[in-house]
């Protein structure tokens, strides 16, 4: 099973500038980081459904910080679940042995 999480795993791997990143002095088009220095500039276009303060919006709000803790409570939801339906498993041997009169 391939984990779908990988690209931004190695993307994170790399260094990306460290949040938090914001939309600085009301402008809609650069995202900057806590120190002012740019992470990216979202352009704008014509023909676009959502507007790019939209975008840019989005893009601050996923900072690395941000992503590599929703990642960190993912995989630990993720061992959780695992680990319960486990025990659900056993439960349900337990149940199925004593229905069918053994103990």
């Amino acid at each position: 099973m391939t984990d779908r999480y990988e690209n931004i795993r190695k993307a994170l791997a790399m260094g990306p500038t460290p949040g938090p990143w914001e939309i600085r002095d009301g402008r809609t088009d650069t995202v900057e980081n806590a120190q002012g220095y740019t992470v990216c500039t979202v352009h704008y276009h014509p023909h676009e459904r959502y507007g790019h303060g939209t975008r840019a919006a989005y893009i601050a709000a996923c900072d690395p910080d941000t992503i590599r803790e929703l990642l960190a409570e993912r995989d630990a939801l993720a061992a959780l679940r695992a680990a319960l339906k486990g025990h659900a498993e056993s439960i349900d041997a337990i149940v199925q042995s004593v229905m069918e009169g053994g103990q």
